[in-house]
């Protein structure tokens, strides 16, 4: 008689449990079918994570427990769903990295984790691409890494004493190419580069083309401090992609065309 009781209780309060789970707030999957709840408990160096997937009436499909699923990330800062299948969680590790973590939603578990910052899936949702992982203390140079592999600058090519400061990059609608403006420490050179997904890249250095000059012209009064004006000149370009092949730079009023031609190993044009 008890365990009939019992039964006939589960099946009053699940309609109840269901609206209290659906009525937290919740991240839709695009297709409006899933909805995750996400509840975490922080530490100093770690994070426990209690993610719960419902349908649209607040059924739960399944929960995924997190416990500390990447070493250093001590807090969750945003949970986005990456398709209809995996939702990506970003956390903070100090405040020059962060991670990135892909979860199965279905299944429940970690398909990959990244280290660094700038996380953006490319567009058709199969590559990461992020700036790695710099030292949180002192200079640091930036990376750009591809689905966890440093493509530029390449090992080989680097200098000791440069050090890169990124601007601005964009994915290639064709989801194969990221282009980025680097701004080279301490000589002061700003470039376009292009990497792709299999680690080949083109770097043009300034003053492209023939004689333009993509920083603008300062005079020391305006800007003492050499540096900055480096700076400034570096977010003043802008992007464009013109299908897979062909990139279109802006800075000002002026703008160049650029047709790719990726080599296995970096090339630069000046």
């Amino acid at each position: 008689m008890r365990s009939w009781y019992l039964v006939g209780l589960l099946i009053l309060l699940t309609p109840v449990l269901s609206r209290a789970v659906a009525d937290r707030d919740g991240l839709s999957s695009p297709s409006g079918t899933r909805v995750a709840y996400v509840e975490g408990k922080e530490t100093e160096d770690s994070f426990n994570a209690e993610i719960t997937i419902t349908d649209r009436t607040g059924k739960v499909q399944r929960r995924i427990m997190l416990d500390d699923p990447l070493p250093g990330c001590n807090a969750i800062t945003s949970t986005k769903w990456v398709d209809e299948n995996r939702l990506g969680v970003e956390c903070h590790i100090n405040p020059s990295n962060g991670g990135y973590i892909v979860l199965d939603a279905g299944a429940g578990k970690v398909l990959d984790t990244f280290v660094g910052s700038n996380f953006a899936w490319s567009p058709d949702g199969k590559h990461m691409a992020n700036n790695g992982s710099v030292g949180h203390f002192g200079e640091h140079s930036d990376s750009l890494e591809i689905d966890g592999k440093q493509v530029f600058p390449l090992e080989s090519d680097a200098q000791d004493d440069a050090v890169h400061a990124f601007g601005q990059w964009r994915w290639a609608t064709d989801s194969k190419k990221v282009a980025l403006v680097d701004l080279v420490l301490p000589e002061g050179r700003l470039s376009v580069v292009v990497a792709d997904i299999r680690g080949r890249s083109l770097v043009w250095n300034a003053p492209f083309p023939e004689g333009t000059s993509a920083a603008p012209v300062m005079d020391e009064d305006e800007h003492e401090d050499r540096e900055q004006a480096l700076y400034l000149a570096r977010d003043g370009f802008a992007f464009s992609w013109e299908g897979p092949t062909t990139l279109r730079v802006f800075n000002g009023d002026l703008n160049w065309s650029i047709p790719l031609r990726l080599h296995r190993k970096t090339s630069t044009r000046k």
